[in-house]
């Protein structure tokens, strides 16, 4: 992992999750902007707890071999950040005190650790206001 370039973006579980989901609208044409970044020397970041919710989600399957193909590519064009304690200790103080969506809160404070410029998502309504980071819907 690098973590040495100057822009990063966080990508949004819900969108992992489109991505992989054959019953959602997702549309591949949404991945132009991810492969834009990408092209112009953005660092594309996603939570390790990404691929555990993903593979748990997917992987109630008997047949996971898609599912392990489709992770191993997502690993390969993402970098994959920890979470750590602080994280999630602000995440359950966030949402103790203001009924903060946890899952968002935790995607949120993890892309602002890793001092990303852009949050991708599908779901700006579930992130509430935030500063610090601009919020980019698909």
């Amino acid at each position: 992992m690098s973590l040495f370039k100057e822009k990063r973006v966080f990508v949004d579980y819900n969108i992992i999750i489109d991505m992989l989901n054959l019953n959602s609208d997702f549309d591949d044409s949404q991945l132009e902007p991810i492969i834009d970044l990408i092209q112009n020397d953005y660092e594309v970041l996603i939570s390790s707890e990404v691929v555990l919710f993903t593979y748990h989600f997917f992987g109630k399957n008997e047949d996971r071999s898609w599912l392990i193909e489709k992770l191993k590519d997502l690993i390969s064009l993402f970098e994959i950040v920890a979470v750590d304690k602080y994280i999630i200790y602000k995440a359950l103080e966030s949402v103790e005190r203001h009924g903060a969506d946890f899952e968002y809160k935790v995607q949120y404070l993890t892309a602002i650790n890793y001092n990303c410029e852009l949050f991708l998502t599908n779901s700006r309504e579930k992130i509430g206001n935030i500063s610090h980071i601009e919020v980019i819907e698909l």
